[in-house]
């Protein structure tokens, strides 16, 4: 009876550091942290360049481009300068995922342009050696 219930109480207690630990991990990984507002802050400068005519040359300083081909960059270019894009007339910036051991935060964000519906996006903020920057894949 008595090894019974030391077999009991100890199944108990794994499984109570096992939750400990999930959550802790959990916590760690979604935690705020002095990147969400830098993100943030990177991501509203991008929004106010596109809901402007932006100089291209400014706004993709906040872009990181490192990866794109030549082909996504003309293209990508091409599409910023475009005089009859649809204007920019909503966006919501919900709370950045951040994972405080990294350089990185993941921001969902509701984008709703003049004469269309909106869609989530989501996008990538990293950390640089000359600062963040929005990574936007080739798609």
């Amino acid at each position: 009876m008595k090894k019974k219930n030391i077999i009991v109480c100890l199944i108990l207690f794994l499984l109570l550091g096992a939750g400990l630990a999930a959550y802790s991990m959990e916590n760690k990984y979604l935690s705020s942290s002095p990147n969400d507002s830098e993100a943030d802050d990177v991501l509203e400068e991008y929004i106010t360049h596109i809901e402007t005519e932006a100089n291209m040359d400014e706004f993709l300083e906040i872009l990181d481009t490192s990866a794109w081909t030549d082909e996504f960059y003309s293209d990508f270019e091409d599409h910023v300068n475009e005089e009859d894009r649809e204007k920019l007339i909503a966006y919501d910036i919900n709370e950045p995922e951040c994972n405080i051991e990294e350089t990185e935060c993941t921001i969902p964000t509701y984008i709703r342009w003049e004469n269309l519906v909106g869609e989530i996006t989501h996008f990538k903020i990293i950390e640089f050696e000359d600062g963040w920057k929005i990574q936007l894949d080739p798609v």
